[in-house]
This record gives C-alpha cells, sequence and structure tokens, in this order.
C-alpha cells in the first residue's frame, strides 16, 4: 500500500507554497471537490485514490488539505493518507447521524 502522508500540508510554509503554485485552481476546482466529498457516506473510511491517477494524487490531497483548513470540509485523513472519513459539518449532522441508527452510532441505553 502507498503512503501518501508526504503530501499532507503539515507547515504554514507548505500551505503557503501550494497556494502560491494552485491558488487559480483551488478557485475553480474548490466547488466540485466539497460537493464530491460530501457525498462520502458519513463517518467511514473512504478509498477517495481509487481511480485517480498517481500523478494527480499529491495535487488531490493538496487541495483537500486546503479546503480543510477553510474549513469548507471536515475529514480525517488515515496515517497513509490513502483514506480519509468524512466527518459531521456541525453538531446538527452529527446528532442527524446519532440518531439514524448508522452501525457504530452511539444510541442512548434502554432501561
Amino acid at each position: 500500500m502507498d503512503d501518501w502522508s508526504r503530501c499532507l500540508l503539515r507547515t504554514p510554509d507548505q500551505v503557503a507554497e501550494f497556494r502560491e503554485r494552485y491558488d487559480s485552481y483551488i478557485a475553480r476546482s474548490g466547488p466540485e471537490y466539497v460537493r464530491w466529498i460530501g457525498g462520502f457516506p458519513l463517518c467511514r473510511w473512504t478509498d477517495y485514490l481509487r481511480g485517480v491517477p498517481e500523478g494527480n494524487i499529491p495535487v488531490l490531497i493538496g487541495c483537500i488539505c486546503i479546503l480543510h483548513i477553510e474549513r469548507k470540509i471536515n475529514i480525517t485523513f488515515n496515517e497513509t493518507a490513502t483514506l480519509i472519513c468524512r466527518e459531521p459539518a456541525d453538531l446538527a449532522e452529527w446528532e442527524a447521524w446519532c440518531r439514524s441508527g448508522h452501525p457504530g452510532a452511539r444510541r442512548k441505553k434502554s432501561k
């Protein structure tokens, strides 16, 4: 399995450099990325790299990092950045998910 964690934007310098290079691409494609990730199941690991050409993966990961920094998406990467988990956008989405009966959702114990 590949380890793409090296493509994560971890420092302010990395973020600034990525923005400088890809700012117009992020502005143009960001809303599409937000919709795409918004379609992922909530609180479940997703193989978001499936079908992505290997040469495009670093830019994809960087764009996802920027969107996360800008709070346009709420995700968690796994250790190797090969999977992401879409997290609730807000408390209301979290509470709705908990009430939905999805596996893993916390439910109140019945007496």
